[in-house]
């Protein structure tokens, strides 16, 4: 079923492995990393089996999904995820000041949610963090 074409069957089979038998699913989860399938919906499944199936050695795989190159929703559930796991390095802290710092309310919501979190309630600080001129309006 993880192999099957529609990637709908395969999100729901990450769903019922994540939560019941996780033997084996780091490795096709690091396999379909990156695959969005239709509106997202399968990488918002993947986020879902690797906070379900508390896979903290994933940590930085789930910060890809943080990028622009996934919709807010999803940006948004990478973030929730990366909370979830309950793990930080430097890594993680660099993208939670960017997710603070982001444009889209929603993505930025849920970054100060989980720096919070992360940070026994103390948001991650971002005062030194240097922007490009770009950025600065």
């Amino acid at each position: 079923m993880l192999n099957d074409s529609s990637y709908s069957l395969r999100a729901s089979t990450l769903s019922l492995l994540s939560n019941y038998d996780t033997t084996g699913l780091s490795v096709y989860l690091l396999k379909m990393k990156g695959v969005k399938g239709r509106r997202g919906r399968f990488a918002n499944a993947w986020l879902s089996a690797v906070s379900d199936g508390k896979f903290k050695q994933m940590i930085n795989d789930v910060i890809d999904y943080t990028k622009h190159d996934y919709s807010d929703w999803t940006r948004a559930n990478a973030y929730e995820t990366i909370g979830k796991l309950d793990t930080i390095n430097s890594k993680v802290i660099e993208t939670l000041k960017l997710g603070i710092l982001d444009k889209n309310t929603f993505v930025c919501d849920e970054a100060l949610k989980t720096s919070k979190l992360l940070k026994n309630n103390e948001p991650v600080s971002y005062t030194h963090l240097t922007l490009p001129t770009s950025d600065l309006v």
